[in-house]
């Protein structure tokens, strides 16, 4: 009881004033947002029932047997069949990593020729990229790994 003589009757309007003020604007601005709302975001309006329209003519006369065949008659489908031949994957060469150099370019000895990156390892190989641990090469094989001290 103390504490509400230290607060007159202003102090309390001045306290109260923005709770009011929020609730009013509330009941007065509720139905506004709501109608928004469900307008911006195409939401169903509660308030009106749906209604369906149905988007095409029933038909009502009488249809032929063979139209109802012709739509229902399901043909199986052939895929064509290639005949299978005797082909067998080549297998990607395999290559000798002896020493990688790493400085301003980067070296290396694979099966005893000096390489660098974006030389050609063979006609169907090319090395993109040279790593202290390996080298990656793409190709006919697509990309592959040849490890150093493997």
């Amino acid at each position: 009881m103390s504490r509400l003589k230290l607060l007159g009757t202003k102090e309390l309007v001045y306290l109260s004033f923005p709770i009011i003020l929020w609730v009013m604007f509330y009941f007065v601005t509720v139905d506004f947002f709501k109608d928004f709302v469900t307008a911006k975001w195409k939401l169903p309006n509660p308030a009106q029932p749906e209604t369906f329209s149905v988007p095409y003519k029933i038909r009502t006369e009488n249809i032929n047997l063979s139209e109802i065949e012709s739509i229902i008659t399901v043909k199986p489908y052939k895929a064509a069949v290639k005949p299978k031949t005797a082909q067998k994957k080549e297998s990607p060469p395999q290559y000798k990593i002896s020493f990688i150099y790493i400085g301003k370019d980067r070296y290396v000895i694979i099966n005893g020729k000096l390489l660098k990156e974006g030389e050609n390892i063979s006609r169907d190989e090319k090395i993109i990229k040279i790593y202290r641990d390996g080298v990656l090469l793409k190709g006919k094989w697509g990309e592959r790994w040849i490890r150093f001290l493997n």
